[in-house]
């Protein structure tokens, strides 16, 4: 088995998650794997058909309840690089704390 080697340590986690454009508008919602201080693992949700390809290199990650999802004083966003993508899974990496506006 490969050993990886991360800079924070993973936590396992099932939260729903909303992915959006950096221009704010949705793309697919998904469902957190398990999540660190830098980056995260994604599995985009199955009724999100071909979404996987729509999601752009840099993205918003919002693990907020959708009606609240990109409000400024109510929301938890990341912003999101994607490192790797197998199937309907994808590894993230964080660029920082996006403030929503």
């Amino acid at each position: 088995m490969a050993w990886i080697k991360r800079e924070s340590e993973r936590r396992r986690l099932t939260q729903a998650g909303r992915i959006y454009r950096q221009d704010r508008s949705f793309v697919c919602g998904c469902t957190v794997q398990d999540i660190s201080d830098t980056g995260a693992r994604l599995r985009i949700d199955k009724d999100e058909s071909g979404a996987i390809a729509d999601i752009p290199p840099e993205f918003i990650l919002s693990l907020t309840p959708h009606e609240e999802a990109l409000n400024e004083h109510l929301s938890v966003t990341r912003n999101c690089q994607t490192v790797w993508v197998r199937d309907e899974e994808m590894g993230v990496k964080f660029l920082g704390r996006r403030p929503a506006r």
